[in-house]
Formats: C-alpha cells, structure tokens, sequence
C-alpha cells in the first residue's frame, strides 16, 4: 500500500473514484485493525481535527471494538444495525456557530481517508449511546457527540438488516441535479455540465452521505463570479424527530459534509478558492433555507 497517498489533505484525481464508490458499511468481516494501522488512523484523526474551515474546537476519538464481548455492541446501542465492527470513530465538538458544520467537514475526511485505506464505514448520529462513547473517549463536559462512525473490513454480503435499512432510506436513490444546484438565482438550475467545469464537481456533492438521505443542501453559483454559496434546505418534521430522541442538528453536520465533497474535489481539480460565512451580500434565500457558506473562487 502506497501510504505516501493517503494524506487527504492534498487530494488527487482518485478522490472522485473513492467518493463514487464509498457506501454505507453496516456488516463487517470478523477482522481486527492491525497495531500499526491503527496507529496511522490515530496520526490522521489527530491532523483531521485541526484542518478545519471555521475555527471550532473538533476533537476525534479512537475505540476499538471490544474482542469477544458481544454485549459491547449493545451498550455502544448498535446492536442488530452493526454487524462486527472493529472500531469506532467519535467525533467531539465544543458549541458554537459552525461547530457542527467543522464537525461534519473533518469528520467526512475521516471517512474519505478510511475509504482509501480499504475500510468500510457508517454514519451514526442518533442511535448510539452517547455517555458510553463520552467515557471511552474521556469527553470533556463541555463536549457534546453529535456522531460516530463505525468501521471495519466489509463482510462479503450485506445482511438482511442492511439491506433493509438501504432500501428504507432510499440509500441508492438521489435528488436530481435541477434540485439541488442553482446559477444566478433559485429559479435557474445549475446546468449538468456546469460552468466553467464546475459540473463534475457539484456530482461529487450530489453524492454526499446525509441523514436519512435527505440531502438538505442546496447550492447557488454567483452569475457574475465563480463564488458558490451553500444553504440548509430545513426540514421541520426531520429536525423535531431528531430532537425527540435527543440528536444533535444533524443537517448541520450534512452541510459540512457536503462542503467537504466541494473542498477536496475542487482542490484536485486546481480550483482556487477559499471558505468564508459572509455577514451580508449572499442572495436571500426562498422558505425554509438558511445560509451557510460561501466557497469564493479565485479565477
């Protein structure tokens, strides 16, 4: 394994392959990570926390699966939806305005990296006991757990769980283009190719993981420059189900999920830009969507 191409700080062209072909993993091979390896995800996580967009205190914690001990899965309150993972990924923040967004950025990068290395991962965000993951992981008392992540080597077939969770979530189903991606204005769809190349780019986003594959992103390019601003598309219903069960904002952490497939995918394009969240000169958005971000390009 070349190690020298793993740093996702610094994407390459195989960035598309990894995001087009990563899925949700929810049944693992009996297979530990390695000593070493496990060291290497360790150096990562470490670095991940602190390449982040707008200055949140990220932190990421590492625990192993425990051996043997099939009541660890149900205290971590996977049981039955995780099949033999052999670790998992918490992801810690501290409050504040973009903490979930960061969280979601540096977290996906986790996920982009692990999915290079050979690893399958899921998503949690809900279901999980978050004290026992805080006390694995020494959380502070002003961290909060908004997600996890479960990973291991992929078993062969998906089991009937799996499977079903997939299909009632509509994994391998998507909002077209015209739904997501505007120019100008939130009554011009962004067109397949894109300007200016862009297009290939916006697909890498389209792709992004999102709670209960809701995708709640939407993205508008400026008319008049190569800047991209990123908005929440707020579903009530969704946000009371989350707070019934004691989950965090977990669209937030789909924007920056979401951002992160820009960020790296532009990078390995050659695009010059950076993150900003502007005060005030973003397009007022129509309904229930809230401004987020703005990618503003450099030509």
């Amino acid at each position: 394994m070349n190690r020298k191409r793993m740093n996702m700080s610094k994407p390459g062209p195989d960035i598309f392959h990894i995001i087009q072909s990563r899925t949700s993993v929810r049944s693992y091979r009996k297979k530990a990570v390695s000593p070493a390896l496990a060291g290497e995800i360790r150096a990562y996580l470490e670095a991940a926390s602190g390449d982040l967009l707008f200055g949140s205190a990220v932190r990421f914690g590492w625990v192993p699966a425990a051996a043997g001990d099939p009541e660890a899965l149900k205290r971590a309150g996977t049981y039955g939806v995780i099949r033999n993972p052999a670790a998992f990924v918490t992801g810690m923040v501290r409050p504040g305005p973009m903490a979930l967004v960061d969280l979601g950025y540096a977290m996906e990068k986790v996920v982009l990296y692990l999915t290079r290395i050979g690893l399958g991962t899921c998503w949690m965000g809900a279901f999980f006991k978050k004290g026992r993951f805080a006390e694995k992981t020494a959380a502070a008392p002003d961290e909060e757990i908004p997600a996890i992540l479960c990973l291991g080597y992929p078993a062969p077939k998906r089991n009937r769980v799996d499977r079903f969770i997939r299909r009632h979530a509509g994994s391998d189903h998507r909002l077209p283009r015209e739904s997501l991606f505007f120019y100008g204005d939130f009554n011009t769809p962004q067109a397949v190719s894109g300007k200016k190349g862009f297009g290939e780019i916006l697909d890498m986003v389209r792709l992004a993981p999102s709670a209960s594959n809701r995708q709640p992103w939407r993205v508008l390019q400026a008319a008049e420059s190569d800047d991209f601003h990123f908005y929440l598309y707020r579903d009530p219903a969704y946000a009371r189900k989350l707070r019934a069960v004691g989950a965090a904002d977990l669209q937030q952490v789909d924007m920056g999920i979401a951002i992160c497939h820009f960020d790296v995918t532009a990078r390995a394009c050659g695009r010059k830009g950076g993150w900003k969240r502007l005060d005030s000169g973003f397009p007022e958005p129509p309904g229930s969507m809230e401004y987020t971000a703005t990618w503003q390009g450099i030509s």
